[in-house]
């Protein structure tokens, strides 16, 4: 579990334990959302599901992904100023 983390960690600067974890459930309820979408009586449930999953998610999102996307975005504008 280890290796698998600090592999992941590498594409990842600066997310935590947690990122991941809230990540990984948040993935698993949206996908656990999908097929009780066709079962009509829990749609209402499978919905809720899909946005509690999303939620879960943007922790990751915001304070990694966006994070290093900007660096990211910064460090091409200061080549292309060369």
């Amino acid at each position: 579990m280890k290796r698998v983390y600090h592999g992941v960690k590498r594409y990842h600067r600066g997310a935590k334990p947690i990122h991941f974890a809230l990540s990984t459930f948040g993935r698993i309820i949206i996908i656990v959302g999908f097929p009780m979408l066709l079962i009509e009586s829990y749609r209402s449930l499978a919905l809720g599901l899909m946005v509690g999953g999303v939620f879960l998610n943007l922790p990751m999102l915001r304070q990694v992904y966006y994070r290093n996307y900007k660096i990211r975005k910064r460090q091409i504008l200061r080549r292309k100023k060369k």
